[in-house]
């Protein structure tokens, strides 16, 4: 269990807010093998002679959207057997956070999610109503 507590976990359905061993934050490993398979074809498609990537911002073959990672209780929704989950619990400090993000950096299939995303509105503490809520609204000059 972590000393210092930074961040509270805030379900995305009930919106009200996980205690240890209650949840987790996760994603389904099959929402982002699919994701993926898009992202793979759809880059196929656009490839440039010189290997760039690239298309008309507002053309509608628009790139594919990233898998979402998700916050709950465990009683809120059933995390499917095929999903990669975090347990709240391990994720209630910055320097926790900063590990699991470094560990997550590791996986090739990290780009096709929104893990981006949840740090930036967890940094940002722009009163989210659910997901990773800090305690204290960050300070600092990024």
């Amino acid at each position: 269990m972590i000393a210092h507590v930074d961040l509270r976990a805030v379900c995305d359905i009930c919106a009200t807010e996980i205690r240890d061993n209650k949840g987790a934050v996760w994603i389904d490993v099959q929402e982002v093998q699919a994701i993926e398979r898009e992202h793979v074809a759809w880059e196929s498609r656009h490839v440039d002679d010189d290997g760039t990537v690239s298309f008309e911002i507002f053309s509608p073959d628009s790139p594919p959207g990233n898998a979402l990672w998700r916050v709950n209780h465990d009683s809120c929704f059933e995390i499917p057997e095929l999903a990669y989950h975090i347990p709240v619990e391990r994720l209630r400090s910055w320097p926790a956070y900063l590990h699991w993000t470094a560990h997550l950096m590791e996986k090739t299939w990290l780009p096709y999610t929104n893990w981006t995303a949840l740090v930036m509105s967890t940094l940002e503490g722009s009163g989210q109503r659910s997901g990773l809520v800090p305690l204290e609204k960050p300070s600092g000059d990024w």
